[in-house]
């Protein structure tokens, strides 16, 4: 007789722990947590704005964290493109007595870099403080260097006059 025989205990026991296993993968959430990415293409040597960087959900301890305070692009960044520290550069302050002057500047150079200007007078030292777009094709781009008041003169000089010569440190 049919209804005799024993349940299949054992295969209700498999099924309910099947069911069980689904919940429990289905309810378990990876940690998450907020990480910038760029809302549209961020020019090298720009200074981030709020308007600049969208937060998305990321795993936790998927990318490092960068610090955001006064942050610049070091290299063109693609929008959608995760923001990490490798990507900024340094924006060191410049002294507020500095003055600021134009200067055609080796191609690839960041925001920030410390770079040495030999003039006819001697050499100066400079913080590189905005840099224009690279132009497809050329080797220097016209950037904005911050030198100290006893040699801004002399640098505006030599850079009108063609007898400026940009050092910068590997």
């Amino acid at each position: 007789m049919f209804w005799l025989h024993r349940p299949p205990y054992l295969r209700w026991l498999v099924a309910a722990m099947i069911v069980v296993a689904a919940v429990v993968w289905d309810l378990d959430t990876t940690r998450t947590e907020p990480h910038p990415f760029a809302a549209r293409p961020l020019e090298r040597g720009v200074l981030l704005t709020e308007g600049d960087v969208t937060w998305r959900n990321v795993p936790v301890g998927l990318l490092a964290q960068p610090d955001l305070s006064a942050a610049v692009p070091a290299v063109d960044v693609s929008a959608g493109e995760p923001i990490v520290p490798s990507l900024l550069g340094s924006h060191d302050p410049v002294p507020a007595d500095w003055w600021a002057v134009a200067v055609p500047l080796p191609s690839g150079v960041p925001v920030g870099a410390r770079v040495r200007l030999v003039v006819t007078t001697g050499t100066v030292d400079g913080i590189v403080v905005t840099v224009a777009p690279d132009e497809i094709g050329s080797f220097a781009t016209d950037g904005l260097v911050a030198v100290s008041p006893d040699h801004a003169d002399a640098v505006a000089r030599a850079v009108a006059e063609g007898d400026a010569t940009v050092l910068v440190a590997p």
